[in-house]
């Protein structure tokens, strides 16, 4: 979404950290000491190439629930966005 790194509306307090959703490093690295997770990440499911939108989409989520149990994460809540258009 944010091919030229952090956008210029974000404050200077935000850490930006780009990279794939669906990358176990770095979804244990942006997960690291956080207790809510906004998980936003959508693929437009009118394009046909179906396995990309399986990955962002629902491996991506699966993968958050995976990282919390195996390190034990504090995570109070989860919002998760049910599509793209929500």
């Amino acid at each position: 979404v944010h091919p030229f790194g952090k956008p210029k509306y974000l404050s200077n307090e935000v850490e930006f950290m780009q990279g794939d959703v669906a990358d176990k490093v770095i979804m244990e690295k942006a997960m690291d000491g956080v207790e809510g997770i906004f998980h936003l990440a959508a693929y437009q499911d009118y394009m046909t190439d179906f396995s990309n939108f399986i990955r962002a989409n629902t491996l991506s989520t699966a993968l958050i629930f995976e990282i919390i149990e195996e390190k034990k994460l504090n995570i109070k809540k989860i919002v998760l966005a049910s599509s793209q258009s929500t």
